[in-house]
């Protein structure tokens, strides 16, 4: 059972779509889990493997999936903007019921969801939609983490524990990721007006000092490790503790830099990042 003491390496840290690299990435790096998104799923299906086959290689390097991520198009009237890429509309198109089935065939333990384009719209509505996820998600004992991005209508961690309580779901909550909380204006100390029992997963990362024009751009290619950013992941990790937030804790780093590495090498350096940051907040627990 994943708990506080999981460590999980989110796949967009690989910046590939290989689902045997994620696995061996993640062995290699001491990681507990994988998070698991629809493009890697997908590309392992259209390369000839069965889901036999990546529960084998799961199985074969002590792996099991912690979240399916994201899903995007769970919120009426949140679709793309005219202009937006292929990429995402491609990631906007991938309907709920794929999410379901991936997280249901692997045993996930939640689905990770977030509004990532529209307005700002009234609390009542986004808690309605979020609710019937969650109703959903219930049948087949899945949880709902609610992620908050900057440039969304759900911004910031105060928006989004609103919509989580505004439901109340036992299994609705939240996901916080470090960049996004830092780059929306919070810092660890936040952590604190919140329930630790509603933070369902947890994506550690650093922040650069000054942020870029175009905040999207930065967040998929400029992210940094959590022993290197501005913000105070330390911290963050020990006002977790403090408010007994039993989340897995996962990293998550779009970098270019990063993706140049070998896929091998990416594992073992985020693992070392991710457990020295841990350790170094838990060592006068």
């Amino acid at each position: 059972m994943l708990d506080e003491n999981s460590l999980v390496l989110c796949g967009a840290t690989l910046g590939s779509n290989n689902f045997e690299d994620l696995v061996t990435a993640a062995r290699l790096g001491e990681f507990d889990a994988i998070s698991l998104m629809a493009t890697f799923y997908e590309d392992a299906l259209s390369r000839g493997l069965t889901v036999r086959d990546m529960e084998m290689i799961l199985n074969d390097n002590d792996m099991v999936i912690a979240e399916v991520d994201a899903l995007l198009s769970w919120l009426p009237g949140s679709a793309p903007e005219e202009g937006a890429s292929e990429y995402e509309k491609e990631n906007y198109n991938k309907k709920e019921e794929l999410f379901f089935e991936m997280a249901t065939l692997f045993k996930a333990r939640s689905i990770n969801i977030a509004q990532a384009w529209g307005p700002k719209l009234p609390v009542e509505e986004v808690s309605e939609a979020f609710s019937k996820l969650c109703d959903k998600a219930l049948n087949y004992n899945l949880l709902v983490s609610l992620e908050f991005l900057p440039w969304s209508g759900v911004s910031d961690l105060n928006s989004a524990y609103e919509i989580v309580q505004f439901a109340d779901k036992p299994n609705g909550g939240l996901m916080i990721d470090t960049w996004h909380h830092h780059r929306s204006g919070g810092d660890p100390e936040d952590l604190l007006k919140i329930s630790g029992d509603k933070i369902i997963s947890i994506q550690l990362n650093g922040v650069s000092k000054d942020p870029w024009e175009d905040i999207v751009e930065e967040t998929i290619s400029a992210r940094l490790l959590p022993d290197e950013g501005e913000n105070d992941v330390i911290g963050f990790v020990k006002n977790l503790d403090q408010i007994k937030s039993k989340a897995p804790i996962g990293i998550e780093i779009f970098s270019k830099e990063l993706y140049k590495l070998p896929k091998e090498e990416i594992g073992r350096i985020t693992g070392n990042s991710l457990s020295k940051i841990v350790k170094k907040a838990r060592e006068d627990r």
